[in-house]
């Protein structure tokens, strides 16, 4: 399998002395890797890392083999992200957002533009103003944006927590659905750990700013267990340690 994403004791610390410490995974082709912890357990100081947000104090991160720090560009080329808030101008409907996408991406059309309003149900909205939305059809429209130029690899920091139930099965059917078609890799941060326990096949466990437990899914589950039950057991280790 390709390795997609290389994170290999990563570090970053604040005045505060909070941050991440020491963090190593590697995220593959294809793969839904789900990042749990409480909150505070670093997982979106490692988003913003990983991103290029923030720069850490030590420790290598490659994406599609090419170094962040040191090919920011190449490595971030086939990369879309939402941390912490997806943006969209309220003054303009869903589709002319993504006209103002679509102009940093030769490639992309209008048939494309129409596929991914379909794809995240905004298709009978595409004209209204965004101003007028829930924060969730925000969300779907910032979702819009990030998906138009069909990245490799999707960072999403917390993207369900505006969405109802019926917008979170429908975010679920939209990552499934690409990584199987088109090996979309997605890196998502998340507290609906319910909803990701049907969506992910990896996931990392962050406690107090480090990597508690990573690995498969498959792997991690045994003799009925859920994948909250493997989460609260490392929470009170790590809290034990």
């Amino acid at each position: 399998m390709e390795a997609v994403l290389e994170v290999k004791a990563v570090t970053k610390r604040y005045r505060s002395d909070r941050g991440i410490d020491r963090v190593s995974f590697t995220v593959y082709s294809g793969d839904i890797f789900g990042l749990f912890g409480p909150n505070g357990a670093g997982k979106t100081t490692l988003i913003k890392s990983i991103t290029g947000l923030c720069r850490a104090d030590a420790g290598q991160i490659a994406i599609f083999g090419h170094s962040l720090t040191e090919q920011f560009e190449q490595a971030m080329e086939h990369v879309g992200c939402i941390v912490e808030t997806g943006i969209s101008h309220d003054y303009l409907t869903p589709y002319q957002n993504l006209q103002l996408v679509a102009r940093y991406y030769p490639e992309v059309t209008r048939e494309r533009i129409d596929e991914v309003l379909e794809l995240v149900g905004l298709s009978a909205h595409k004209h209204e103003k965004v101003k007028g939305f829930s924060s969730g059809m925000k969300q779907r429209a910032a979702l819009a944006a990030v998906l138009l130029p069909k990245p490799r690899l999707v960072i999403l920091d917390e993207p369900t927590t505006s969405l109802d139930i019926e917008g979170v099965r429908d975010f679920r059917l939209i990552v499934n659905r690409l990584a199987q078609e088109e090996q979309t890799t997605f890196l998502i941060s998340s507290h609906s750990i319910h909803e990701m326990e049907r969506m992910c096949n990896r996931i990392g466990i962050m406690y107090g700013g480090v990597m508690v437990k990573e690995g498969l899914v498959s792997d991690l589950l045994s003799d009925g267990q859920t994948l909250e039950d493997v989460y609260l057991s490392q929470i009170d280790q790590a809290k034990g340690a």
